[in-house]
């Protein structure tokens, strides 16, 4: 176990605590903040190592000893081992907890399950193969590199994904959702009022917005279900799959695109019908926008 503790040279200056503990095959972090951010990447070995950055709070809500508190809990962070579980960012103390904002730099071995949230901080996660799930009330989350199934959610900023191999659940309540998948998984997406835009889904899909767009390129393995209440909603396929499409707008316009050829009912505000034989439904809709699908 390594632990450090930087001087203190001002109130005003951050306090920074350092951690290492090891673990297992297969390790589960639980990492927490309220206000902070929250980092966490995969890297070598079966070392767990927190780095912790304490910001001590001003203003009416602070306690009059908040630095004291704040020197406390780098003397005394909290950080618990329980076998293969390791659990950050857990302040009991209500006094502490108005006293400090702490933000955490996690390095984990790429097996483990990790769970990050954040209060009001940004949530990042990197590199790592176990389930994770990545939370914010409003900072963005992003996911990289991850090798199992992915939860990210937030309740008011972004969601960004890249490199994601398995299934993928993706939610905000109003920022923009972005996600590049390179395996196969299923894929649900889901904003208030912002757009969504998928690269790479191959399995089933479910997105949905209320006033944003959404585009999507894959390959339809099952249904997908988009919608957009005042959005357009574009989809590219592969020139070689067939697939049964049945797309609605109420006061948009509908193009299949000049390559596709529909066997079924087109009208001016649905089309219904097989492309090259069928296959999965391509269920979409819009209120207010434009279907295109390509």
């Amino acid at each position: 176990m390594v632990f450090a503790l930087s001087p203190i040279v001002a109130v005003a200056q951050p306090i920074v605590f350092e951690r290492s503990l090891t673990v297992g095959a297969a390790p589960t972090l639980e990492a927490s903040t309220g206000s902070g951010n929250v980092t966490v990447r995969g890297g070598a070995g079966s070392t767990v190592l927190v780095k912790g950055t304490i910001e001590v709070r001003t203003g009416w809500n602070a306690p009059p000893n908040a630095a004291d508190l704040a020197r406390r809990l780098a003397a005394n962070p909290p950080i618990v081992q329980t076998g293969d579980v390791v659990t950050v960012g857990n302040i009991t103390d209500e006094e502490t907890r108005r006293a400090v904002k702490v933000s955490y730099e996690i390095t984990v071995p790429t097996t483990t399950t990790v769970t990050a949230r954040s209060g009001s901080g940004n949530v990042s996660v990197a590199q790592v193969d176990g389930r994770i799930k990545a939370n914010s009330g409003s900072g963005n989350v992003s996911v990289a590199s991850a090798g199992n199934d992915i939860d990210a959610r937030t309740g008011s900023g972004n969601v960004s994904v890249t490199d994601a191999r398995r299934t993928a659940s993706l939610s905000s309540g109003s920022g923009n959702i972005v996600a590049t998948l390179s395996g196969q998984g299923d894929v649900k997406a889901s904003t208030g009022s912002g757009n969504i835009r998928l690269t790479g889904v191959v399995g089933l899909l479910s997105a949905n917005t209320g006033s944003g767009n959404i585009g999507v390129d894959g390959t339809p393995t099952g249904d997908w279900k988009l919608s957009a209440a005042s959005g357009d909603v574009k989809v590219r396929v592969p020139a070689d799959r067939g697939f049964v499409v049945d797309a609605s707008t109420a006061s948009g316009s509908l193009d299949m695109g000049p390559a596709l050829t529909l066997q079924g009912k087109i009208d001016r505000r649905r089309i219904q019908g097989t492309v090259r034989g069928g296959g999965p439904t391509l269920r979409l809709s819009t209120a207010s926008g434009n279907i295109a699908v390509q």
